[in-house]
């Protein structure tokens, strides 16, 4: 991620991005779609075993990351132009939704709650994905300004293909191998998630070119995740 984050930076200079598609690109093209799409497709490829991996790659990885990153991204790169505190920040990512109840989550292990609690809360989780999906869905087009055509493309390909080009290098270095290895490099192939994507829509910043990554991505993904998965078992 923080390999991504140089990378972007440096190419925002180079290619003078304007604050607004380097602020949005700083979103999606970091966090990947390691939940929604990434439980099912883990599972489905390594079978349950991998299951735990996945879900600490999730959790502790880029659902920190969504809770206390990409509002600090949205606000420094918001079109308003006001530069948060770093006391605003702080409150902005203590009151951010997700973190709260990954919070309240992580205190409540282990607790059984009443039948009618638990029914109610896989009731509104069951309407999470539908609803940011049509959010996104909506701003989704094949035409695009021709300003937003590289950004579009290289996001794509940093997201798709270098990232999990990366980390298992990283982990190749390392001397690293394994169950939990191939799941790392398999999550960090995920295309952009879908719930940072909503952010930076909801930030003003480039919602086409954000729409356009998200929903681009999770189509091609669907022929790059197999070849991955298929080089990463060879």
């Amino acid at each position: 991620m923080l390999l991504v984050i140089a990378l972007l930076l440096t190419l925002a200079r180079l290619l003078r991005w304007s604050r607004e598609i380097t602020g949005a690109l700083l979103i999606v093209v970091p966090l990947g779609n390691t939940s929604y799409l990434g439980f099912p497709l883990v599972q489905s490829f390594f079978g349950q075993e991998a299951m735990p991996y996945a879900v600490v790659y999730d959790q502790l990885g880029s659902f920190l990351a969504l809770a206390a990153y990409a509002p600090v991204i949205a606000a420094l790169y918001s079109p308003a132009r006001e530069t948060p505190s770093a006391a605003a920040i702080l409150v902005r990512i203590l009151t951010f939704p997700p973190f709260i109840a990954l919070v309240v989550g992580l205190l409540l292990r282990g607790v059984q709650l009443p039948p009618l609690a638990d029914q109610l809360v896989n009731m509104l989780a069951a309407t999470l994905i539908p609803v940011v999906m049509i959010a996104v869905g909506l701003q989704v087009t094949v035409r695009f300004q021709r300003r937003e055509r590289l950004p579009l493309t290289l996001a794509l390909g940093i997201k798709l293909l270098l990232m999990p080009a990366c980390a298992w290098l990283l982990w190749l270095a390392a001397g690293q191998d394994g169950l939990a290895t191939r799941v790392a490099v398999f999550q960090a192939g995920m295309p952009s998630m879908i719930s940072a994507g909503a952010i930076a829509i909801g930030a003003g910043l480039a919602p086409r070119l954000v729409a356009g990554t998200v929903g681009l991505g999770l189509m091609l993904s669907f022929a790059s995740l197999p070849l991955l998965y298929w080089l990463l078992v060879g």
